[in-house]
């Protein structure tokens, strides 16, 4: 037993290229580790692209899934979460198309998750859930090259340069980018606040 809690604690203070490189030697604490180092990070890209809904959890887990079954062709040229994220924003993408719903999967969410908020009163909790659906749509009608930036900058707080090493772009195509998502985000949030 405390050998496996020296190996865990060792596992813990290594960086992600040297977790990924024993996920590759078949440890599966390592993984583990990486998995728990992450799983928030690539949760809110999952939520922030479809939306709070029960799909969530299983897109989630069918990116580490992805990233467990596909670590031999991490090659290191890029941060380990730069690989990650991308390959986190292509699977929700695939689970939107496959499930050709997405604009249904916020108001699935919404319907069945009337949870009240404490210390909100039901118009609050109300209110609160009509926000969430608005900035969600505006989300929705952002361009996807678009609404990329948007969210791996405003929502994961990563810069314009993780952002170019993400999506394999140049800094300058990222901020042009953010800029315009910004404006048009604005533009759809004002109009659903107006509707």
């Amino acid at each position: 037993m405390a050998l496996d809690m020296g190996q865990d604690k060792a596992l813990g203070e290594l960086n992600d290229l040297g977790l990924i490189e024993k996920a590759r030697e078949g440890n599966r604490r390592a993984f583990e580790v990486l998995f728990k180092r992450h799983y928030a990070s690539v949760r809110r890209i999952v939520i922030s692209v479809i939306g709070p809904c029960d799909d969530v959890e299983d897109v989630v887990q069918n990116v580490f899934l992805r990233v467990y079954r596909t670590a031999m062709n991490f090659q290191g040229k890029s941060k380990f979460t730069s690989w990650l994220f991308r390959v986190a924003i292509n699977m929700t993408y695939d689970h939107m198309r496959q499930k050709k719903r997405s604009g249904q999967l916020i108001e699935h969410w919404l319907e069945k998750h009337p949870e009240p908020s404490p210390g909100n009163t039901p118009l609050d909790n109300s209110l609160n859930r009509e926000e969430v659906k608005k900035v969600s749509d505006a989300l929705g009608k952002l361009k996807s090259h678009k609404r990329n930036v948007f969210i791996l900058f405003e929502i994961q707080g990563l810069t314009l340069d993780e952002i170019a090493q993400t999506l394999d772009l140049s800094t300058t195509t990222v901020w042009s980018r953010l800029y315009q998502a910004r404006k048009d985000f604005k533009k759809f949030y004002e109009k659903a606040k107006s509707d």
